[in-house]
């Protein structure tokens, strides 16, 4: 007869009325474990939304860079016809310029829905099961680089047959780029409590959105001339967003002290985001 082996000890769950902030280096240590522990159902999750949605579709990944194409075919048009008259750097021409805008605006205007829609998504499965919330955090991000790197690819091949000299000044721009994304999801984040509550974040959020994409210099360089060139530099888009461009095409970046701080509000952002996210998602399902 084989000796049966003994099971190992089910982990301990323990509910306490004491709120987690009071104790920051367990609430830390918890958010890592259960970031490390959800990672394959971040991984099915992502499979799944990507599997559902291009099973039916005839273009498929091909609806990821209709946008940004037709954003530099457009611009190009208007710029042959005389509609639109815009000096942009010498090293990027003005319908590449576009297009690049347009696929950095897109990964901040995704990265910025990501929670929310992420958490609309899950919040059926965190009702039926006990997961990880931050599996729903991974999976958006999983999907949302999957979408965007289609556009990146794209555009990386456009920059290969363009008249567009690239350094090595691409390298911190990929760190730029996910400063963009973080600075989405960071807001993102703040404004789940409030969109799982109330419709009208949802419904308000697009027409915000499309506010801020004309007050970000994406059909245009960042404006030199005052009060323009103000109300652009206090979007925090702009800096991470002119950032990756500059160092992609000059291998430097034309105000880096503006683009620090915003670098460091960012990441500050993200962390406090963060734990407001791991703290209100279990109220929000009871709710």
């Amino acid at each position: 007869m084989r000796p049966t082996l003994p099971e190992p000890p089910l982990p301990e769950v323990t509910y306490t009325h004491k709120s987690r902030l009071r104790q920051p280096a367990v609430l830390l240590q918890e958010i890592w474990q259960d970031l490390l522990s959800s990672r394959e159902l971040a991984w099915q999750l992502i499979y799944r939304k990507i599997n559902v949605r291009y099973r039916q579709s005839l273009l498929g990944p091909l609806w990821a860079v209709i946008p940004p194409v037709l954003a530099a075919l457009t611009s190009r048009v208007l710029q042959q016809s005389g509609i639109v008259d815009v000096e942009t750097p010498e090293e990027l021409p003005y319908p590449l310029y576009v297009m690049f805008a347009t696929v950095l605006w897109q990964i901040f205007s995704r990265s910025l829905d990501m929670p929310l829609r992420a958490m609309k998504e899950g919040l059926s499965l965190l009702r039926t099961i006990q997961v990880p919330v931050e599996g729903l955090m991974l999976s958006g991000v999983g999907e949302l680089v999957f979408d965007q790197g289609i556009q990146l690819l794209v555009l990386a091949v456009v920059f290969v047959f363009a008249p567009v000299s690239i350094g090595w000044g691409v390298i911190p721009a990929l760190g730029a780029l996910v400063l963009l994304m973080l600075l989405g999801i960071s807001i993102g984040l703040f404004l789940v409590p409030f969109g799982s509550l109330y419709t009208d974040v949802s419904s308000a959020l697009p027409y915000v959105t499309r506010f801020w994409f004309f007050l970000t210099p994406i059909l245009y360089p960042p404006p030199e001339q005052w009060p323009y060139s103000l109300l652009v530099k206090l979007n925090p888009v702009t800096p991470l967003l002119v950032g990756v461009i500059d160092l992609t095409t000059m291998n430097q970046l034309k105000d880096p002290l503006l683009f620090t701080a915003v670098a460091m509000v960012t990441i500050a952002l993200f962390l406090v985001g963060w734990v407001v996210y791991r703290i209100a998602v279990p109220l929000l399902v009871e709710r």
